[in-house]
C-alpha cells in the first residue's frame, strides 16, 4: 500500500475532468485532464526521471496517462488508481499536512 509520505514530495497528477474535480480534489494533486496532458506536459516539463503519481475516477484514465508518460519517456509513473484508493491516501496527506501546520496550494 503507497502512504502519504511516498506521494506528498512528488508530483501528483488528477487527470479527471475539471466538474469531477470541483466535486471532490485532493488539494496536492494538479488538475491535468487526460486530453491536456500532452500540452501541459510542454508548458511545464517535469524531468523525466521525476516521480509521478497519476488518479482518476476509476484507474482507467489513469492508467492510460501513466502509458502515455512512459511513451514520453518518464520513468517514474505510478498509476494510484481511482477515487476508493486515493481518497484513503488524501485524507492521510490532509491529515499530516494540517498536523504539522502545513498549507498546500
Amino acid at each position: 500500500m503507497i502512504r502519504p509520505e511516498d506521494v506528498i514530495n512528488h508530483l501528483v497528477i488528477d487527470v479527471r475532468e475539471k466538474s469531477e474535480w470541483e466535486f471532490w480534489n485532493c488539494r496536492h494533486a494538479k488538475l491535468v485532464p487526460l486530453g491536456t496532458l500532452p500540452q501541459w506536459l510542454l508548458e511545464n516539463q517535469p524531468p523525466k526521471n521525476e516521480k509521478i503519481y497519476v488518479f482518476c475516477r476509476s484507474g482507467n484514465r489513469s492508467e492510460m496517462a501513466k502509458k502515455y508518460l512512459l511513451g514520453q519517456g518518464f520513468s517514474d509513473v505510478v498509476n494510484l488508481g481511482g477515487l476508493e484508493q486515493i481518497t484513503k491516501i488524501a485524507m492521510l496527506i490532509n491529515e499530516k499536512e494540517e498536523y504539522k501546520g502545513n498549507k498546500l496550494p
